[in-house]
């Protein structure tokens, strides 16, 4: 599942949302099927692992564009 679209164009809360609502589903297909390799429950967890590497990858970015701003206002600091 490419959701490269959904991070640029939605916020942190809607993916959390996602990611809730993903997670809410394995749990519940685990516990109907007791089989980490039914397909479902391999699709889910695919699904999951995307939309929290698209958190993460938000979260750094947000990160590296204040790690900037703070470097640069020590160097105009100075």
């Amino acid at each position: 599942m490419n959701i490269a679209h959904i991070s640029g164009n939605r916020t942190h809360e809607v993916l959390i949302h996602k990611i809730e609502r993903i997670r809410r589903e394995l749990v519940q297909a685990v516990n109907e099927k007791k089989s980490f390799t039914d397909d479902e429950i391999v699709k889910l967890s695919q699904q999951l692992d995307d939309y929290l590497v698209a958190v993460q990858r938000e979260t750094y970015a947000k990160w590296m564009v204040s790690a900037a701003v703070y470097a640069r206002t020590e160097r105009l600091d100075a």
